[in-house]
């Protein structure tokens, strides 16, 4: 029984809720402000700016941030849920909900928080309920326009301002130029705006204007209309009336098909979507009246005849399937298509212009080349060779140029498609189907191998003991780990370090130093009965002396045949003698004599024949040559020892 109280508890806080006032899109500041201050209050707050650890704490960190992740999920409205599936971790749901309704970037939200800002109305509300939204609007413009310490973008801010003040006081009949203005992605200086502005001022009232109206489906049929300010009357008649409110902006005095806010937000969406900053918007449902210059009324004319011969984008809206202009940011996966192809040049990060042959593509159209380059479409695909075709409507990708520099494999399936690597079988890419065609997807990376909260050493056990270059191949979480100690590893794969360079120099005179070794027993004794071989060669002049034996024994009488015939031919003493440890060199007459003559005997350490390189060095010369003349004439082993004097020379 008391197992289910546990059980029960450790629920309750899961399913619970931070805040009561549920995020609804449009209080996004103040319910970011409640959840960082509650996170702050438990001490979590690091879950807003860190990725999970990947040491021992990992697992409880992994709990506390799936409890906050619940909690913050059950104080988000249903509608909004939906957005937030790919969420797994607070951070990226902070994130993401910061990208979706903090507004940072949108130049149209800013100049609508600048307007209320600027321009605040009391009206019916109380004091305080009139100090609160004034109070809202400012902290939201604090937030799109945070205060910096550098001049250059208190400058930039300073010219924003301009900018929104130069067109907040612009009459109605300027609302065109205004919402493409609006509508882009970065608001320009004030001599910009007002250059673009200045080519949109409509002549006067009373001279004859062209007005494009469109009927239906149908935009191209357009009719002139000589009286302005009589239509306005006409599309405004009945909205004195202070009984109708408005269902979109909830503003009483007219209704939301005559909704000036509507109309202009409309307005600007058809400017991001179709029209240029130098063609006039028009609508593509309902009728509406849209009015424009002669010199714009020639121009879009011309728009739409490049459209008809250039591209079926119009066909394709007409029938009301996804319409990918040449802005657009998606890209499709065409297995049809020879190469990587693009008619928006701003998505290049390297170009170059040169010319080349047209491209004809499925329809019979051709396309003329301006230059290739180097187009990032995802953080994890780099495509080069991109061509830009600048009247080409879509974004193509090319899967056999694909695959073949990338080194890598598409597969589709019926709602989504994979990128994987042909050498590692990672997966670096998908996309997802939309009206037949697959959409390349933005692709976050994650670990293939080790995704548990195994500790480095403990996959290091796991994997069979593994370098550490290979350990970080298999687990991409511990490619930042400088070293990995392992005690299994230095027991049994540690081996020998290799001898460094001779310390000693060369002897500078004759005998001034003399390397011996002893070679045997041979499994095949001679014909004289010999089994064994001595040598002693001199440093200085490498000369070399051999002399055969039946026993090892015979060493200490060897040496001293070769002392007296250098002592007698060449009139100098052997000063040192260098050998290994063997018990020829270190019986009681060898050192006897030793030390009468005044010789030094340098002996290696016990298993290290590297350091008495030189004689050994020269018994294996002695030894593959004999062995290749033996091999060559077919000479009887029992003759093998014969060949070592001449050999010696």
């Amino acid at each position: 029984m008391e197992e289910s109280k546990n059980s029960v508890a450790d629920i309750v806080p899961i399913v619970s809720k931070i805040t009561e006032h549920k995020l609804n899109g449009s209080n996004y500041i103040e319910w970011s402000k409640t959840i960082k201050i509650y996170l702050r209050s438990v001490a979590k707050d690091d879950h807003l700016t860190e990725e999970p650890p990947n040491d021992h704490t990992r697992k409880l960190w992994m709990q506390d941030d799936a409890r906050l992740f619940l909690q913050m999920k059950n104080s988000i409205n249903s509608d909004i849920v939906g957005l937030l599936s790919h969420c797994e971790f607070v951070k990226e749901l902070m994130d993401y909900l910061d990208f979706l309704y903090s507004g940072k970037g949108n130049v149209s939200r800013m100049y609508d928080v600048w307007n209320a800002f600027h321009c605040p109305e009391k009206g019916a509300k109380s004091l305080t309920a009139y100090f609160m939204d004034f109070k809202k609007v400012y902290e939201e413009l604090n937030a799109l326009m945070p205060f910096s310490p550098d001049v250059r973008v208190q400058q930039a801010q300073r010219e924003q301002m301009a900018v929104m003040s130069f067109l907040s006081g612009l009459p109605s009949e300027f609302e065109t130029a205004k919402s493409q203005i609006l509508s882009g992605s970065d608001i320009g200086s004030l001599q910009e705006v007002f250059s673009r502005v200045l080519r949109t001022e409509n002549v006067s009232s009373s001279q004859h204007t062209n007005v494009l109206v469109a009927k239906g489906e149908n935009a191209e049929n357009a009719r002139r209309v000589t009286n302005r300010g009589r239509n306005r009357a006409f599309e405004n008649r009945g909205n004195d009336s202070s009984t109708i409110v408005c269902f979109y902006c909830h503003e009483a005095g007219h209704t939301k098909k005559n909704c000036k806010k509507l109309q202009n937000r409309n307005r600007r969406i058809q400017t991001a979507n179709v029209a240029t900053s130098d063609t006039a918007t028009f609508s593509d449902s309902s009728n509406k009246i849209v009015t424009m210059t002669a010199e714009e009324f020639s121009k879009y004319s011309q728009y739409q005849d490049a459209l008809k011969a250039s591209t079926p984008v119009s066909a394709l809206a007409e029938s009301g399937k996804t319409c990918l202009v040449s802005s657009s940011n998606k890209w499709i996966i065409d297995s049809g298509a020879t190469d990587h192809m693009t008619g928006n040049h701003k998505t290049f990060s390297t170009f170059r212009t040169h010319s080349a042959p047209p491209v004809t593509v499925a329809d019979g159209s051709t396309y003329e080349i301006k230059g290739s380059g180097t187009v990032k479409p995802t953080s994890s695909i780099t495509l080069s060779s991109v061509l830009n075709l600048p009247n080409l409507a879509f974004n193509l990708i090319s899967v056999s140029k694909l695959t073949k520099n990338l080194n890598c494999s598409v597969s589709f399936f019926p709602n989504h498609c994979v990128f994987q690597d042909l050498m590692t079988k990672r997966t670096f890419g998908k996309g997802h189907v939309s009206d037949g065609l697959y959409i390349l997807d933005e692709w976050v990376p994650r670990p293939v191998a080790c995704v548990s909260t195994a500790s480095p050493v403990e996959a290091h056990c796991r994997l069979g003991h593994p370098s550490l270059p290979a350990l970080k191949k298999l687990c991409p979480q511990f490619d930042t780990l400088p070293s990995l100690d392992c005690e299994s590893c230095h027991f049994a794969k540690h081996h020998r370090s290799s001898l460094g360079p001779r310390l000693n120099k060369r002897a500078e005179s004759l005998f001034e130093l003399v390397h011996s070794d002893v070679w045997g027993p041979c499994p095949v004794t001679s014909q004289t009965g010999f089994r064994y071989f001595v040598t002693f060669v001199d440093d200085f002049s490498r000369m070399t002396w051999i002399y055969f034996m039946k026993n090892r024994s015979e060493v200490f009488s060897h040496f001293c045949a070769f002392s007296a015939e250098i002592k007698t031919q060449y009139d100098v003493s052997v000063k040192i003698l260098r050998s290994d440890n063997g018990k020829e060199y270190v019986s009681n007459s060898f050192q006897n004599y030793m030390s009468h003559n005044g010789i030094l005997h340098q002996t290696s350490c016990v298993d290290t024949p590297s350091q008495n390189g030189v004689a050994e060095r020269k018994n294996r010369h002695l030894l593959e040559t004999a062995r290749a003349l033996m091999f060559q004439m077919k000479v009887p082993k029992q003759f093998g020892l014969m060949q070592f004097p001449q050999l010696a020379f």
